[in-house]
């Protein structure tokens, strides 16, 4: 009976981490369609699009940039824990921060590693240009750093109040998307920093449980 018991307990996690891996799977698969062609394909609609649209995108990007979203994360932590009953929200706050850190690191790391090169008309918008350790920001593309620590902030938000699941996790990918909107990054650059933002939610949640 015991043995059944742990059986079906060690079942019961496999399935809940594969589901909560499957999100990451599809992100991945989309990355690997989109690498390559289809990325240029993206980069090439985008430079003929309105100007208006990227300096919208730009202005988005602006204001979740790591260097305000996660202060604003940790302050929001520490204003909610001031007040009374405010131990949810500044749950909320930590846990955010705490994901977005996580996924900035890992994406910043990865990216100086890979050294691909962003969207450049003068490198003909060629996507497999890559100088690894360049530790040059032209060739610092894949993963979006700003993709990764938004979508890992917001991803983070939503499983701490998941009433706000559905229009958090919109956000983030049109806060992906908005990278790829200013020429800054590919298509598979955002998408590999939404599946890192992803991954770095779920396994922080696995650490410390963010329900309750």
């Amino acid at each position: 009976m015991k043995n059944r018991l742990s059986s079906f307990i060690v079942s019961t996690d496999l399935k809940a981490c594969v589901a909560s891996l499957r999100p990451a799977l599809i992100a991945v698969v989309l990355m690997a369609a989109f690498f390559g062609q289809g990325d240029r394909m993206v980069a090439t609609a985008m430079k003929i699009l309105p100007p208006y649209f990227a300096d919208a995108a730009a202005v988005t990007s602006l204001i979740v940039q790591p260097v305000f979203l996660l202060p604003a994360c940790l302050l929001l932590s520490v204003a909610a824990r001031i007040r009374s009953g405010g131990l949810k929200l500044s749950r909320l706050g930590l846990f955010a921060f705490s994901s977005g850190g996580v996924a900035l690191i890992v994406s910043l790391v990865l990216k100086h590693a890979i050294g691909r090169a962003r969207p450049d008309v003068s490198l003909n918008l060629d996507p497999f240009i890559v100088r690894p350790f360049a530790f040059d920001d032209a060739y610092a593309s894949f993963p979006s750093a700003q993709s990764a620590c938004a979508a890992a902030v917001l991803i983070g938000a939503g499983m701490i109040v998941p009433r706000w699941q559905r229009p958090l996790h919109i956000c983030a990918v049109m806060l992906c998307g908005a990278r790829v909107l200013t020429g800054e990054h590919w298509v598979s650059d955002a998408v590999a920093g939404w599946a890192i933002g992803w991954l770095s939610v779920m396994a922080l949640s696995r650490l410390a449980p963010s329900r309750g």
